[in-house]
Formats: C-alpha cells, structure tokens, sequence
C-alpha cells in the first residue's frame, strides 16, 4: 500500500489542505517556552486551538519575550539561559498527539501539543506566522542534511 500520497488537515485552513507525510511544519513559541521545548524539560505546548497534524515541527523562537513566566520560572529554580534567540527557528520536534489532558506539569490546556524528539538547531533568522505554517524553500534549503 503507498501511503506517499495520505494526508491530514492542518489547523488554520478554509478548506481542507493535504500535507504529504514527510512535509515540515513551523510553529511559533514565545521564549522562554521555545528555549524549554528545544533544550529543557517541555513535552508539551498549550494552544487555545487544536490540530490533526501530526508529524515534524521546527521551533520559532517570536520575537517577544514573556518577561513573566522567565521571572516566574526563575523564581521555581527552572534553569534558563540568560539571553534569548528570538525572531528566528532554533529547534525542531515530532508533534506526536494534540490533546485535551496531559500529565506533564507543562500542561495548562485548554489544548496541548504533545511534542517528542526535541532538540535545538542551528538559528535560522526570519519571520514568525500564527498558527502551523509552511517554511520557504530558503529555511528548507538551511536545514538540509542538519534536520
């Protein structure tokens, strides 16, 4: 059975779109979460929304900071670094599961994207987007070989 051509839809989209197995999606994440998802103890990303896509993920890292959580998480002894990449994909994950419930004390809802195989990218500088997005050909080509 060939299973090249099966599709998902993805969340965001009007009418439904086709995503071929192996097809990169990005997602965009405030720092410190991105920094905790790449490098740290973060199986899991809160989203009000949810998806079906399942598959690989490269991290962006957003322009903005939140500045509350980075205190609050000092406060608790959760390592950080002490400066932030932002504006820019430093990571990748498989996003495994979106779900409702989690164990994980990184699970706050209303909807988590359950992320596996996490791990930190050589920095890719260049816009973020809302929701799962498409990277260019350009972020496709940087990556080549290091994904």
């Amino acid at each position: 059975m060939d299973l090249s051509h099966s599709s998902k839809p993805i969340h965001g989209s009007t009418e439904e779109m086709l995503v071929p197995p192996l097809e990169w999606r990005v997602l965009s994440v405030r720092q410190p979460w991105a920094w905790l998802i790449c490098y740290g103890p973060k199986p899991v990303e809160n989203r009000t929304w949810s998806t079906k896509y399942r598959g690989q993920l490269l991290i962006h890292a957003s322009l903005e900071i939140d500045l509350e959580a980075v205190a609050a998480l000092r406060l608790r002894d959760v390592y950080l670094p002490r400066e932030y990449v932002t504006g820019s994909i430093v990571g990748r994950a498989q996003l495994i599961d979106c779900v409702d419930q989690h164990a994980s004390p990184w699970f706050v809802g209303p909807w988590g994207l359950v992320l596996d195989q996490r791990r930190g990218l050589p920095v890719f500088k260049c816009r973020g987007k809302l929701g799962l997005w498409r990277p260019t050909p350009e972020i496709m080509a940087f990556y080549e070989g290091r994904l």
